[in-house]
C-alpha cells in the first residue's frame, strides 16, 4: 500500500523515538515545523519527506541534529568535537536499521552545515527509503 508523507515522516519518528539515539541526543525530537525558533538545545529535527508514487515508493528523509556552538577564546564557535560525535552516532544508528517495510540506506555521507540565522551548527543525514 502506498504511503503519504506524513506516514513516513510518522514511522520515522517512532523508530528515532525507540531508539538509543534519541538518548544519545541532548536535546528532543521534532517534526517540521515544531522546533522552537529560538531553539538553543541540541534537538534532532525530521524534515518532511519527499518520494515518488509510485507502486515502489522511493525517497528521502532529510534528518538535522542542531548543536549549540561553543565558547572559545571569547568567541562562539563550532563544537567540532560534538558534531563528529553526531556524526558517527548517526551513522551507526542508520547502518543498523533493519526493517520489514522498508529498505533504508544513507543517500549521502553524513555532514555538517552552518545553521542559518543562529549560533548553531547541524548534522544532517539524508535518509533513504523505499518501500518493499
Amino acid at each position: 500500500m502506498k504511503k503519504t508523507s506524513g506516514q513516513i515522516e510518522e514511522y520515522v519518528y517512532v523508530l528515532i523515538n525507540g531508539s538509543s539515539l534519541k538518548t544519545d541526543i541532548r536535546g528532543n525530537i521534532y517534526r517540521p515545523g515544531l522546533r522552537p525558533d529560538n531553539a538553543d538545545t541540541e534537538d534532532l529535527v525530521i524534515q518532511r519527506p519527499i518520494g515518488t508514487a509510485n507502486q515502489v515508493q522511493i525517497g528521502i528523509v532529510n534528518i538535522n541534529v542542531y548543536v549549540p556552538n561553543i565558547t572559545s577564546n571569547g568567541a562562539n564557535v563550532k563544537d567540532v568535537d560534538r558534531c563528529v560525535e553526531i556524526e558517527v552516532l548517526m551513522n551507526s544508528f542508520f547502518e543498523s536499521l533493519s526493517d520489514i517495510n522498508y529498505d533504508f540506506s544513507l543517500d549521502e555521507m553524513i555532514s555538517t552545515e552552518k545553521a542559518e540565522g543562529i549560533d548553531q551548527y547541524f548534522v544532517n543525514a539524508r535518509l533513504k527509503f523505499k518501500t518493499i
